[in-house]
């Protein structure tokens, strides 16, 4: 990707973009300085990953209103980028804001759920929280917006808990807020011109995924008013790309809502996808590298894929995905799912059962999955 348009809602679509392989991230429950001790494990362990998103929290990044890890980060940028590899940069706010952007007057509701915790998270549209954030993304500007090694940005700011476009799910709490949808389609309008504002040579990153019970036009809404108004820097992104069967076999109602929203926009952004679960410790959630590529090439536009973090260490799960990106990923979809059928490995309809499946691997597992 290398056009570069105005913050403006250009209608030229861009050229269709080379993929660029395998990606990992770093671990937001790590601090700054352990993610820094694990990237320097992944990489003495795994050439063949190509790009990192890192993944700060901003309560870890900026803990008081005057003291940013800017030094921190830099040796995260460098460490990465001084190895050839992409930087994807989120800066992560909602759950992860700081008490001092509390303590100047934003607004909280709460307790709201967090992966099986419960915490406090502002109100996503609180002139306080949204200038708070505001103000150390233009300050992140100064000092990156033109640097090469910083490659793109996830546009955060209507995010509760991680990258991903989640809100919480008790809107109870945000109703004397002024909660509606109107409300959120603007805030998420206003987050998306003021990363494209503030880094206008950058590409940007949006990672697709359902928000608000009852609001189920809004994640298609957000996104094509983000491919839209950023032709040519717009990424869309999902962290639920799998191989456990067909996504886009069935009916619309039981298509994953993101795969459905990308494949509709494909023309408009490239796509890249983290996986849903990891090869190496949930095989059953994950699924077959083959049926896997098969998803990311249906969607149209593939731009790369995105294991977890604890994949990693081996390189064999990402020498197995680039294998069978090179065996599969220039065919047609009709074409591949014949090849698929006709090699056994095509897979409709898995028996996949995520209760039964969450139930044993809380067993067997002392930390949930991300």
């Amino acid at each position: 990707m290398t056009a570069k348009t105005s913050g403006k809602a250009d209608r030229a679509r861009p050229v269709r973009s080379a993929f660029l392989g395998v990606f990992t991230h770093t671990e937001p429950v790590f601090t700054m300085d352990d993610q820094i001790v694990s990237m320097e494990q992944v990489f003495s362990n795994n050439p063949l990953i190509s790009g990192v998103q890192l993944r700060l929290p901003w309560r870890n990044f900026q803990p008081s209103r005057t003291v940013c890890h800017w030094d921190k980060l830099e040796r995260l940028i460098d460490q990465v980028a001084s190895r050839g590899k992409r930087v994807h940069l989120s800066l992560i706010p909602g759950f992860h804001t700081p008490d001092w952007v509390y303590e100047a007057g934003a607004a909280k509701v709460g307790p709201v759920t967090v992966g099986g915790a419960q915490g406090m998270t502002p109100v996503l549209w609180d002139p306080v929280y949204m200038e708070t954030f505001g103000e150390v993304l233009r300050e992140l500007s100064v000092r990156y917006g033109s640097d090469s090694r910083l490659t793109a940005l996830h546009v955060m700011g209507h995010n509760y808990k991680g990258d991903e476009m989640h809100a919480p799910k008790e809107t109870s709490l945000l109703e004397p807020h002024g909660f509606g949808e109107e409300t959120v389609l603007a805030n998420w309008r206003y987050w998306i011109r003021h990363y494209g504002e503030c880094f206008p040579d950058k590409e940007l990153i949006l990672v697709v995924s359902q928000m608000y019970p009852g609001l189920k036009r809004l994640p298609a809404q957000v996104a094509e008013y983000f491919v839209k108004r950023y032709p040519g820097r717009a990424i869309l992104q999902s962290d639920q790309l799998h191989g456990r069967q067909d996504n886009l076999s069935d009916s619309p109602e039981r298509a994953q809502l993101s795969d459905s929203i990308i494949a509709g926009l494909h023309e408009w952004a490239p796509h890249g996808h983290e996986m849903v679960g990891s090869f190496k410790e949930q095989p059953q959630r994950q699924g077959s590298v083959e049926m896997t590529i098969y998803n990311l090439v249906r969607m149209g536009n593939p731009l790369y894929m995105q294991l977890w973090r604890r994949d990693c260490d081996d390189p064999r799960y990402a020498e197995a995905l680039l294998a069978a990106w090179d065996k599969y990923g220039g065919l047609a979809p009709d074409v591949l799912k014949a090849k698929l059928q006709e090699e056994g490995l095509y897979v409709e309809r898995s028996d996949w059962n995520p209760e039964q499946f969450f139930r044993t691997y809380k067993r067997t597992n002392p930390v949930p999955p991300s």
